[in-house]
């Protein structure tokens, strides 16, 4: 993004950080608090989001790890989370990220509705960050990349209110074409197309983005089923429509 200074990624040791609490746990790795002393930063400790991924439960998230710093890499963008920092020992891969104050998305939406307002708000920044995630590319003849996992559970937020996505586990690289076969995401809200196992591009990250603010105004996924497979047959044929509130509030502007 012009204007938009990428900070520089540095090694790490185990004496530059230290670990708090956990933040969010899921199959790849725990995220978890905490401080770190980065190179320059005259000896105090910032806080900090850490990555932790063990070698031996989880050799498959090893290599994504390495695949996700190169891609990071690439990224400099204010609403997307920005790697610091990386480190590994005998047991553990380290990703030592900036940190979310503001906590996830999602812990907000549960607190109630959310105004026309705040929701146009969040829509905006997380398709600034979209349309930059899009346009890079992290390979040679690539038309760019998609980024397959726009979720409020992966929609985080600073201090400031502001938009970071947090979520590049399903990063996949577009062809010379601008598709992409391999088929990953998150199914809550992947597009049809990626429910047929079939090849795609960027739409995938805007019809996300789609299901993410329908779901930020009616409260609900667009496409809640009983179990999987009834929710899939609903992203697959049906076709939602905005509550009357809802419609109402945005004609309000």
């Amino acid at each position: 993004m012009e204007g938009y200074e990428r900070t520089p990624v540095v090694n790490l040791t185990h004496g530059d950080f230290d670990l708090g609490d956990i933040a969010h746990e899921s199959a790849r790795g725990c995220l978890r608090n905490g401080t770190v002393r980065l190179p320059g930063a005259n000896g105090g400790a910032e806080e900090c989001l850490v990555r932790v991924v063990s070698k031996r439960r989880q050799r498959h998230s090893c290599d994504w790890l390495v695949r996700q710093k190169a891609a990071l890499l690439q990224f400099g963008h204010p609403f997307l989370l920005c790697l610091l920092g990386t480190f590994q020992d005998d047991r553990n891969l380290f990703g030592v990220f900036e940190p979310c104050a503001g906590g996830e998305l999602f812990s907000w939406l549960r607190k109630g509705e959310v105004p026309w307002a705040v929701a146009s708000f969040y829509g905006a920044e997380v398709a600034a960050a979209l349309d930059h995630v899009h346009l890079c590319k992290l390979r040679e003849r690539s038309r760019g990349t998609v980024l397959r996992s726009v979720a409020p559970e992966c929609v985080w937020l600073d201090r400031l209110g502001h938009v970071k996505l947090r979520d590049f586990d399903h990063i996949g690289i577009l062809d010379e074409d601008g598709r992409c076969s391999t088929i990953c995401g998150l199914l809550d809200y992947a597009a049809p197309e990626l429910l047929r196992r079939g090849d795609h591009g960027a739409p995938v990250d805007w019809w996300g983005l789609g299901v993410l603010l329908y779901e930020i105004c009616v409260g609900e996924p667009p496409f809640f089923g009983d179990d999987a497979v009834e929710s899939f047959k609903l992203a697959l044929h049906a076709n939602p429509s905005w509550t009357t509130r809802v419609a109402n509030r945005a004609g309000k502007g």
